[in-house]
């Protein structure tokens, strides 16, 4: 036999046949005790009181001043009293009961290594959550799943096949759920993505069947907008996440990503977000630096995957951009058909590891914003540092326990730390020739918003912060000459050298590059100083490393043709191959899908030579969220040369 005994705010389950019969309920801060023990504080010796009529003391602990003492059947509570009113006696605590780390009866939770890496079993010591709702925008749901069938969410407000829009919310029969690819309310999974995820966030727990989900009381809105092609365009996601908000979801899982920035998505997110929505995001498996979206829209939570090492897993997108990581390889969850895999992985699973946690904590403390439960996701998880990339998350791998501790007790969190600036400066005379408005500059980092005190300085002239997030400073940035100095708690942080001259300088904030190694970034890149970028060489003969440049502003269209990239490098170890510098083309098509434009080449350089090329316009080289990508490519190398980068640079009219 099985009690569910719900206290505090959480709910834990004991074995009978374990722990004997149960005492009284005992109300808020009490697990379960012992039904007929106490522990009893006293003075330098134990009170001859103490053993009165119906009471016997087991034993004494002079160590600790506690004797812990038995009491009859049924009078737990009087005799508490009792002992409380002997002289000598300074505490009376119950029998608190612990037991063993919670394992649910699924039949293949053994398997499922990767929901203990994350703390999931642990974190079900303290809640199993509640009914919150999780959207899962995907290729569907087989909704008769056995693992997941009872955990799919009912539109109770519509009639199901009579034709109508019974609830008046623009879709008619929507009672599972809506295909936004087809226009229909049938969201079975052909195309068998969208089950095993939905399966990680929320499979039924305690069946002793299969597999069971992170949030096992969590109920999903299953939302279709992938065609049988596996194909996700704006028309279906738009107004799948207007539906989601519709719904009354907490939490948004969202597998799949894109370079094809969309403002009318980023619009549909943002209206999400302002209905108390957290949307999670895979940060995608290009094994690349370059932003990937939904995840890098402000306010989506983006995840990168780790392995069964907890590094991060080879295909995984990551940058300053990403937030939290957790499992994506080999992952054990349910399919289509009926039946279960082991083989599922990618961002596509990571994401809803992570949608699970929130979803996990929302049910814990249902009146909690997104903000907390984004928070303490992030506070509580366990940074990833890992060579070459530094730390290539945010926050780290996500703890499903330690993020439920973090609700009821709010961590001081990670230590603040900036990531990159950008732009590195302004020149310092505003002309009325272009008028562009307040100057300011955006400090990345993490954890600003835990920060006591928080201060920027050029020099020792003090910046006025504009606006202050969880994970950027604005700051008013009307100088281009000196140093940046970021404080916190009364500590510097941060030390940034501004770009000089009478040009807006941008410097990229993440490099990476595939089959070889790239160390460095943003502090290496930002002036030439002698701290370098180093790329390897490519079994193919190639060095090549992209970078990105951020919230870059279009220059006045009359000055677009004086926008440059200027690069400060030298190739050590040989002296074969050209060089080539690229832009993307954003005008060409979303990235990866349309094409690099060449703005330079030369001979490889063996000392540190600075190039400067001309872009041909700006405009058609900046993505709707302000994203530049350079890539630096090398070919035919000789084998063993590297190439060392000083300085990289976009740079600009004001």
């Amino acid at each position: 036999m099985k009690i569910e005994h719900p206290i505090g705010g959480m709910l834990v389950a004991f074995a009978a046949c374990l722990l004997g019969d149960w005492g009284p309920a005992l109300g808020d801060g009490a697990f379960g005790v012992h039904p007929t023990r106490l522990l009893v504080r006293h003075e330098r010796a134990l009170p001859a009181a103490l053993a009165v009529e119906g009471i016997q003391v087991l034993g004494d602990y002079p160590e600790i001043r506690y004797a812990i003492v038995e009491t009859l059947p049924g009078r737990l509570l009087e005799s508490k009293r009792l002992l409380e009113g002997i002289t000598g006696v300074t505490d009376v605590q119950f029998d608190y009961a612990k037991r063993l780390a919670y394992d649910p009866n699924d039949a293949m939770w053994p398997e499922m290594w990767h929901f203990r890496t994350i703390n999931a079993h642990r974190a079900w010591d303290l809640s199993w959550g509640s009914y919150v709702r999780v959207a899962v925008i995907d290729t569907g749901l087989e909704l008769a799943h056995p693992d997941i069938a009872a955990n799919v969410s009912r539109n109770t407000d519509e009639i199901a096949n009579n034709g109508i829009d019974d609830d008046r919310n623009g879709y008619v029969d929507d009672v599972m759920g809506y295909d936004f690819a087809y226009n229909d309310p049938i969201v079975e999974d052909t195309y068998g993505h969208g089950t095993p995820c939905s399966g990680i966030v929320a499979a039924v727990q305690n069946n002793w069947i299969g597999v069971t989900g992170i949030a096992p009381r969590a109920r999903i809105v299953p939302i279709k907008a992938c065609n049988d092609a596996g194909y996700l365009y704006d028309s279906y996601l738009v107004p799948a996440y207007l539906y989601a908000a519709q719904r009354g979801v907490k939490v948004i899982s969202m597998s799949y990503f894109s370079d094809r920035v969309s403002p009318a998505e980023r619009a549909a997110l943002d209206h999400c977000i302002g209905k108390g929505i957290l949307p999670v995001a895979a940060a995608g498996n290009a094994n690349s630096s370059i932003p990937f979206y939904p995840a890098a829209y402000e306010g989506v939570l983006s995840v990168a995957a780790t392995d069964g090492s907890n590094a991060r897993a080879g295909f995984s997108c990551f940058g300053t951009w990403v937030d939290v990581a957790a499992p994506g390889v080999s992952l054990r969850t349910i399919r289509t058909g009926g039946g279960y895999t082991t083989g599922f992985g990618g961002t596509s699973g990571a994401c809803p590891h992570v949608a699970g946690v929130a979803a996990l904590l929302f049910g814990e403390f249902p009146k909690a914003t997104a903000d907390q439960v984004r928070g303490a996701i992030e506070d509580s998880a366990l940074p990833l540092n890992q060579w070459p990339m530094g730390e290539y998350a945010n926050y780290g791998l996500v703890n499903a326990e330690a993020a439920l501790h973090a609700m009821q007790t709010p961590l001081r969190g990670k230590e603040t730390r900036v990531r990159y600036l950008t732009p590195l400066g302004y020149e310092s005379v505003l002309t009325t020739a272009s008028p562009r408005g307040l100057p300011t500059a955006r400090i990345y980092g993490r954890a600003f918003d835990k920060a006591r005190s928080l201060e920027v300085y050029v020099d020792a002239a003090p910046v006025r912060i504009v606006q202050r997030g969880r994970d950027f400073i604005d700051v008013l940035l009307n100088v281009n000459t000196g140093t940046l100095r970021v404080i916190a708690n009364l500590r510097t942080i941060a030390t940034i050298p501004l770009a000089g001259g009478t040009r807006v300088t941008y410097t990229p904030a993440d490099a990476s590059t595939q089959s070889a190694t790239v160390v460095g970034g943003f502090s290496e890149l930002a002036q030439a100083d002698g701290r370098v970028l180093t790329c390897s060489r490519r079994s193919d003969g190639r060095i090549r490393f992209d970078a990105t440049c951020r919230r870059v502003i279009l220059a006045p269209a009359t000055a677009e043709t004086q926008s440059q990239v200027t690069i400060r490098r030298m190739y050590a170890g040989g002296t074969a191959g050209i060089e080539r510098v690229y832009v993307y083309d954003w005008s060409s098509g979303s990235y990866p899908y349309g094409s690099w434009v060449e703005v330079g080449s030369s001979s490889l350089p063996t000392t540190m030579t600075t190039s400067t090329y001309n872009l041909p316009g700006l405009a058609r080289f900046v993505d709707p969220e302000g994203s530049l990508y350079l890539l630096v490519e090398a070919s035919d190398t000789l084998d063993g040369t590297q190439i060392q980068v000083d300085r990289l640079a976009l740079t600009k009219p004001r």
